[in-house]
């Protein structure tokens, strides 16, 4: 075979095999496919590449890309976050957020990742892609909206997107001064309410198998 032809077939299979090689990696290949998806639908992909390139994402696996439904909007303004029967909401979630949700919108898509060993929200966060925080009093707007909508979807710890095993579901919030949140979402092991509670961002520690969601 012509050397010059050996060289440019090398030069397109190499890239190959090592894409294939990637993708049946047990400890990236998910992730790789995530983004291989991206590349191929013409998105951008690989954002967080500093990230990935320093082995952050092994904290987090990529489940997949949920699109979530908004409860109607009669649902969404009958819905209050307050304590009643199979909901308990944290006082300092109210005060934050307030009770009542508004009816914006059809659909909310979501990316869903699961912790992999015990993090910090420090941690977490760099390893995802930018934009994955409700932002702002949009960005609390929708969070409310999601997670109202999530629950009454799952009303008395039914499967469905949220864990209902007793371990959280992770939302993260960027308030207008700045300062950021993690907001949690669980269904305890007694089986009797759903819980809302906000903690101080690097306030705690989040335990491996628990859920995180980001704003795709």
């Amino acid at each position: 075979m012509d050397t010059m032809l050996r060289k440019a077939l090398w030069e397109v299979l190499k890239p190959l095999l090592q894409l294939i090689t990637n993708l049946v990696n047990p400890d990236i290949g998910e992730m790789w496919l995530v983004e291989l998806k991206k590349f191929l639908r013409k998105e951008p992909c690989w954002i967080g590449g500093e990230a990935v390139r320093k082995g952050i994402t092994s904290i987090l696996r990529h489940l997949e890309t949920v699109t979530v439904p908004l409860a109607s909007k009669s649902e969404l303004e009958k819905f209050t976050f307050e304590t009643r029967k199979g909901l308990w909401v944290e006082d300092t979630f109210a005060s934050i957020f307030g009770t009542k949700v508004s009816a914006e919108g059809a659909s909310i898509e979501l990316g869903k990742h699961q912790l992999t060993k015990d993090a910090s929200d420090g941690a977490i966060t760099s390893g995802l892609e930018p934009g994955y925080v409700f932002k702002g009093e949009a960005g609390k707007r929708k969070l409310k909206q999601v997670i109202a909508s999530l629950i009454l979807a799952q009303w008395g710890g039914t499967e469905g997107v949220l864990l209902n095993n007793g371990y959280a579901n992770i939302f993260y919030v960027e308030l207008e001064d700045g300062r950021r949140l993690a907001v949690r979402v669980r269904w305890p092991s007694n089986g009797r309410a759903w819980d809302v509670f906000v903690w101080e961002f690097d306030g705690r520690q989040w335990r491996a198998g628990r859920v995180v969601f980001s704003c795709n």
